[in-house]
């Protein structure tokens, strides 16, 4: 291959690098979301990684000190870095699967003629669950999806073809409580595997999932931790670690096993626990005040509008104190859906969530740069004013 040119790497190491690509830089009101690039990882993060960038190490022993901390951190027995939630997802029904024989490791996602049965509430099914069938489960939803299941139906679920109940961490999922689903678990010797992909912060969530009796808990770490976005926590029970580590690194195999298309860079795995590392001895109090006052200055721009209600809400199902725009039957302007694309479409383009059903606008603040508050509240005064009226 030849070699990069000195004007191309300069290029390619340009802060400018994207709009020489024609790509639009955007104003992020919507959180740590995949879609727009998770979060910004702080300086020391990024540092962290140019300096594991320029040394070798063997990747089995690194995995294995980097579970250290993770366990210290979350009060786990033991932890891996992943390539996101979504591979830790996929490692958690692998390992559930085949524990580490490696004869059964070396099947999936070939599970024909083996356990493989993960349960989950009908209410707790999500975009993300497919990620459990990569390894080869199959789900058993139970319940409803407005009310989730109840105790009879989570022990009717469970058979010798079950390997774990799935729980999702998240307000808006109802049903059983994770109490009743570890009592239930555990009485039959099933493990408890957790999403917890955007429930960081608290930070109390990285110590208190473990705490209350889940066997295994993946995170993102490229949103609030504010790690690589490509990088993800699983930690847990050591015999479960253990077997998602086999299923995810295979040097020594003939084969490669089902993980290996998620292998984590040193460069990642470093700079995901000098973002863990950082997040865990933040203020954030003193973060929360730092966003509190930016959705402030936001939901100033429904002042004086007819049909628009702003208001800075907190609430356990939302990310921070979020400023949020209601649209009363009075407005008669263009929906949520076609506001939020003209927002998106301007200069500067802004993404913030919305809620057709609910005549919602919503900026989550958590990724809203410094000074960035005051354009995003301008933008939406002058939308207001192009199709609103005005309280004189």
């Amino acid at each position: 291959m030849k070699a990069m040119s000195d004007k191309t790497q300069n290029k390619q190491n340009s802060p400018n690098f994207f709009t020489k690509m024609d790509l639009k830089p955007v104003i992020n009101g919507q959180s740590w979301v995949t879609r727009l690039g998770g979060s910004i990882m702080p300086p020391a993060v990024l540092q962290s990684m140019a300096d594991a960038s320029s040394i070798f190490v063997d990747i089995v022993e690194l995995n294995k000190k980097a579970g250290e901390i993770i366990a210290r951190h979350t009060t786990a027995e033991a932890g891996i870095v992943t390539a996101g939630c979504s591979s830790a997802q996929l490692l958690q029904a692998a390992a559930c699967i085949t524990g580490c024989d490696a004869n059964l490791i070396g099947k999936l996602p070939n599970t024909r003629g083996l356990s493989r049965n993960i349960v989950i509430q009908k209410s707790h099914e999500n975009h993300y669950d497919t990620s459990y069938k990569f390894a080869g489960a199959k789900l058993v939803s139970i319940g409803s999806r407005k009310f989730g299941a109840t105790i009879d139906q989570l022990i009717q679920s469970i058979t010798s073809e079950t390997v774990a109940i799935a729980f999702i961490w998240h307000l808006r999922f109802h049903g059983l409580s994770f109490e009743e689903v570890v009592e239930v678990a555990h009485s039959k010797n099933i493990p408890v595997i957790v999403d917890a992909a955007a429930e960081l912060p608290p930070v109390d969530n990285l110590s208190k999932i473990i705490a209350k009796g889940a066997d295994m808990v993946a995170f993102s770490g490229g949103k609030g931790i504010q790690g690589p976005q490509g990088t993800g926590i699983l930690a847990g029970k050591k015999h479960l670690i253990d077997a998602a580590m086999a299923n995810m690194l295979s040097f020594d195999e003939p084969k490669a096993n089902i993980g290996r298309p998620m292998k984590v860079t040193k460069e990642e795995i470093i700079g995901l626990l000098t973002a863990l590392e950082i997040f865990v001895d933040t203020d954030h109090d003193t973060v929360w005040a730092k966003w509190n006052e930016k959705s402030t200055t936001i939901v100033k721009a429904a002042e004086n509008f007819i049909g628009i209600e702003g208001q800075v809400v907190v609430a356990p199902d939302r990310q921070g104190p979020v400023a949020v725009f209601n649209f009363t039957p009075s407005w008669d302007g263009p929906t949520v859906k076609n506001l939020l694309q003209e927002l998106r479409d301007g200069d500067p383009s802004i993404w913030l969530q919305g809620n057709e059903e609910a005549r919602e606008i919503a900026v989550v603040p958590v990724n809203i740069q410094d000074g960035e508050e005051v354009t995003i509240s301008i933008a939406l005064k002058k939308i207001f004013h192009k199709y609103g009226t005005y309280r004189s």
